[in-house]
């Protein structure tokens, strides 16, 4: 997959940039990115990081395929 990007070639994308092609994952005021309403902060505090991390819609999704 590859990082959508508004910004000028050979600059970093920003969080919006790349929010911008994820519809699944939100920045939230408190919670920071949280991923289908569960703030990603509270996974890596209980499992640590690195950590792969699935949305339960993502997996039903392919599980119908």
């Amino acid at each position: 997959m590859t990082e959508p990007s508004s910004s000028p070639m050979g600059q970093d994308p920003t969080v919006a940039d790349m929010l911008a092609g994820r519809p699944h994952l939100s920045m939230h005021a408190l919670d920071g990115l949280v991923l289908e309403d569960v703030p990603l902060t509270a996974i890596a505090d209980a499992v640590g990081t690195p950590t792969w991390v699935m949305g339960a819609g993502t997996l039903r999704a392919r599980y119908r395929r």
